[in-house]
């Protein structure tokens, strides 16, 4: 038997591995069973061991959806004509349902999706119902795909697909997954316990003594899987693909909803053996619920939750480790997809810190009134916790936002930079009539925004308990947003620095990555907060951490001209040319930079910058200073001996690049410093500064072009004919 329940928020993390060398601690409870701890730490160097030894697990092929489609039409044609039994009298009774409910709440395709080419066909209710049975795991992988790489356009037509199905799926199901309750009780065992120890009743029991309604009575899909057996005629070769992609599914979307929700604790109730006819490596709970959990908290990231295990059978030494590793066997393609993306895996499996107890609930313990009272306190505790760390973010943010504002906003950040990146997108490939829908979009969510409304952001509408008072009472130090952002990152943002020392001194961690990969040190270096940036590396912040465009804390200060970060962080053993995704060296975004570019350059070629470095499309720094205007700047490059005659990927030099921008100082300067007064770029058109100049009618660089001696190739086009 397979039951979901919901209780309060809590977490803590238990691993008992010897071979790990993972201490166990006991929490002694007076005339109470002890619960057996790990940190959450002990569990990610379990997962990242794991990871390091998994592959990428492989998604079925059409073939297998193919007969599995054909599987579920005859389901619906039996259900249709009133000639179902056993398997598909469940199946089609469940499948009626869903269809039903999704149509009831008419769910719109998400609006990114129109703008694919070849436009995808919108999907219907009966199609997505036929998804969860047909490509249930496959639609869960797909949730790796991040909002940049769907803003991209460039997935093909099988994957956009498959994520356009993901989303469509989401907006309907994980509503219908959703409780008023605070956490997620699984239970893996059967009503057969000789001793009566785990019967249906003592389970509602103990469910009602925590305090917490289950889930099958409170969510509609817990109700729907309840009212149809749980399936249970289908564990067979026929039909045992459909019912793995279901529970895949239907898994995902009660811990989607927990996720939404910001509940904090699985209760897994387990009374199985590893071995025997009913062992537990067959259970649901092991073979779908803890793998989705383990997706969640590190594949999604930035949700860590609490996991109590009670073993009824006093095997927590055994089961415990088992379900352990259960949480990264299907991690593989997600950590495979962020190291494509520069993640070491050490910081993917840091993107959670869930934490897991195991109980030996055995002889003298049962689920009794005693054993609820535990529960329910470690449940009420992390629930605490866990709002206090959102108290705690929202007041380091400095914002009077309450929960569902705040829940409100990041939703909305989160679309929008979709957005933002959408019509970026679409500006490159010229997609007019797109673009324009995408800005409509944009704007549409401008208005909703809620950091648009005054009466939402003023700032001290209401008294906010500040950062040391809410510390005090044991907030999470390392809370984050749905997007990593943690409360360290906020400060460092922010520039506050007596925040952030507060902050390290009661040991958040300064080296937690957000979505993108950033560290509070690259948000500190990119805001120009030299105080923070100083905290930061005297508490151990890595100096050169690289995001998913492989920048370093050093390329967002020379971006941005901060010449005291980049000192600071130069002192501290920062790489003075470490390349980002695009071959960029922090001297080159120092000599593009519009302010301070020259201070910082100055800075960089102290340290012995690579003065000569190619960056995107081959382009050196002094390509950069001459496109710019930087006149001061080409001046101190070519002092430390820049090549004016080097080209880029295109044939171009830097005269091209100033002569192309009408840079009449920068072009004196190259002429001065003998500079190729008239070198072709590429062999085939063969343009020269001159005519670069000429046909864009600066006339200030074609007269100096020709006063030394340049002159015009007969194919050149200048503006005024001459």
């Amino acid at each position: 038997m397979f039951c979901f329940f919901r209780l309060p928020h809590a977490l803590a993390l238990t691993l008992i591995l010897p071979a790990h060398g993972i201490r166990v601690e006991q929490e002694a409870r007076p005339s109470t069973p002890s619960w057996s701890n790990t940190s959450s730490e002990e569990l990610q160097l379990m997962l990242l061991e794991q990871l390091g030894a998994l592959k990428a697990s492989e998604t079925r092929g059409s073939r297998d959806a193919e007969s599995l489609k054909a599987l579920i039409t005859r389901v619906r044609v039996a259900w249709a004509e009133g000639d179902a039994s056993g398997c598909f009298q469940q199946l089609g009774s469940m499948m009626a349902n869903l269809t039903a409910a999704c149509q009831e709440r008419n769910p719109t395709e998400h609006f990114v999706f129109q703008f694919y080419r070849p436009s995808l066909p919108k999907k219907t209710c009966e199609e997505s119902v036929d998804d969860i049975f047909v490509h249930g795991r496959a639609l869960v992988e797909a949730m790796q795909t991040s909002k940049e790489d769907l803003a991209s356009l460039t997935l093909d037509a099988s994957k956009a697909s498959t994520v356009q199905a993901l989303y469509f799926l989401r907006a309907w199901l994980t509503p219908l997954a959703r409780t008023q309750s605070s956490a997620l009780l699984w239970a893996g065992f059967w009503d057969a316990d000789p001793r009566n120890r785990t019967t249906i009743e003592k389970l509602h029991e103990f469910a009602t003594a925590t305090d917490h309604a289950t889930v099958h009575p409170d969510s509609w899909l817990g109700q729907v899987i309840d009212s149809n057996d749980e399936l249970k005629d289908c564990y067979k070769e026929e039909t045992r693909q459909l019912l793995a992609n279901m529970w895949a599914m239907a898994s995902m979307s009660f811990v989607l909803s927990m996720m939404e929700n910001g509940q904090g604790t699985v209760v897994a109730l387990v009374n199985k053996g590893m071995e025997g006819e009913r062992a537990l490596h067959k259970a649901v709970l092991y073979e779908h619920e803890i793998p989705t959990l383990g997706v969640a908290a590190y594949g999604l990231g930035y949700w860590s939750p609490q996991v109590l295990v009670i073993d009824l059978q006093g095997t927590c030494s055994k089961t415990s480790p088992a379900l352990q590793l259960q949480l990264a066997s299907r991690l593989g393609a997600w950590a495979t997809s962020k190291q494509k993306k520069h993640w070491r895996l050490q910081d993917f499996v840091r993107r959670s810190h869930l934490h897991w107890r195991c109980l030996d609930c055995s002889e003298t313990c049962s689920l009794d009134a005693a054993l609820a009272k535990q529960v329910k306190q470690l449940v009420e505790e992390k629930q605490l916790k866990d709002r206090k760390g959102r108290e705690l973010l929202r007041a380091v943010m400095n914002k009077s936002l309450n929960e569902a504002e705040l829940e409100r906003e990041e939703k909305l950040h989160l679309e929008m930079k979709m957005v933002w990146m959408l019509h970026r997108n679409l500006a490159k490939r010229e997609r007019y009539a797109d673009e324009q829908k995408a800005e409509d979009y944009f704007n549409s969510l401008n208005t909703h925004a809620t950091f648009l409304h005054p009466h939402l952001w003023s700032p001290r509408s209401r008294p906010l308990v500040t950062p040391q008072d809410l510390l005090e009472e044991n907030a999470d130090v390392n809370t984050a947003d749905r997007a990593g952002g943690t409360v360290l990152r906020a400060a460092a943002e922010a520039g506050h620095a007596e925040v952030a020392a507060l902050l390290l001194q009661h040991h958040a961690d300064p080296n937690l990555p957000d979505e993108g990969g950033d560290l509070p040190l690259h948000r500190a270096a990119d805001h120009g907060a030299s105080a923070v940036v100083a905290l930061l590396l005297e508490h151990r912040a890595e100096v050169n951490p690289c995001n998913e465009r492989e920048e370093m804390p050093l390329h967002y200060a020379a971006r941005h001209g901060r010449r005291q970060v980049a000192a600071l962080l130069l002192e501290h053993k920062a790489e003075v040319d470490p390349r980002d995704l695009h071959g960029e060296t922090p001297l080159h975004d120092a000599v593009a930079c519009t302010s301070g570019h020259g201070e910082v350059a100055a800075l960089l070629l102290e340290y012995k910058a690579a003065v000569d470095c190619p960056g995107r499309g081959g382009a050196t720094p002094l390509h950069r200073a001459a496109e710019r205007g930087h006149v001061e700047v080409a001046a101190l490059l070519i002092d430390h001996k820049a090549g004016v005659n080097v080209r880029d990927q295109s044939g171009d030099m830097p005269l091209h690049e100033a002569s192309f921008r009408g840079r009449v100082e920068v072009v004196a300067l190259l002429l001065d410093e003998r500079a190729e007064v008239s070198p072709s770029n590429d062999p085939l058109i063969g343009q020269t500064p001159l005519c670069l100049a000429a046909e864009r009618g600066h006339t200030e660089v074609v007269a100096l072009l020709k006063q030394h001696g340049a002159t015009l190739p007969p194919w050149c086009q200048p503006v005024d004919g001459g």
